[in-house]
């Protein structure tokens, strides 16, 4: 079975968004046809320098994931814009009530744009079931096979995790 790369970017500084990254990763790993990928779990030491390697990481992937809270850097932001040039899906998860300076100017160009590709979250458990209802809709609209690895409910993004 082919496997997919889902790219999960945000801010990656120590103790700012880590459990976030970490509960997508899990999600993301509960569908058959998805892989995540991070720097946490995939980034290695090489020639290339860390954003070098984020961004062909970016370019093998099927979709990317954006978490926001406070800060938008211009790391992430040029992931995110990679997405765009080639055209993958984009997921993007405000954290409620966080946004500041560049990551307000980012939410309010997407909400300007008409962007249907961001939600807000307020806590982990909404981030898992808004991830998954992403991927879910991804997997339909995109007619991948949808066999996720753990039980859900009947609506669409109530997932038991």
């Amino acid at each position: 079975m082919c496997r997919h790369q889902v790219f999960i970017s945000s801010q990656i500084k120590p103790d700012t968004l880590q459990d976030e990254r970490a509960e997508v990763r899990k999600v993301i790993k509960k569908f058959p046809h998805f892989r995540p990928w991070d720097w946490e779990e995939n980034g290695r030491a090489g020639m290339d320098t860390p954003m070098e390697q984020c961004l062909e990481e970016v370019c093998r992937s099927r979709a990317l994931v954006l978490i926001v809270s406070r800060t938008l850097t211009d790391h992430t932001r040029m992931e995110y814009e990679q997405a765009v040039s080639i055209g993958i899906s984009r997921f993007i998860f405000f954290k409620q009530n966080r946004q500041q300076g560049a990551s307000l100017e980012f939410r309010r160009s997407l909400s300007e744009a008409g962007s249907r590709s961001w939600r807000e979250f307020k806590n982990l458990a909404e981030l898992k079931t808004r991830v998954f209802g992403s991927l879910q809709k991804h997997c339909y609209e995109t007619e991948l096979a949808f066999q996720p690895t753990i039980g859900t409910k009947a609506n669409i993004g109530e997932v038991e995790v």
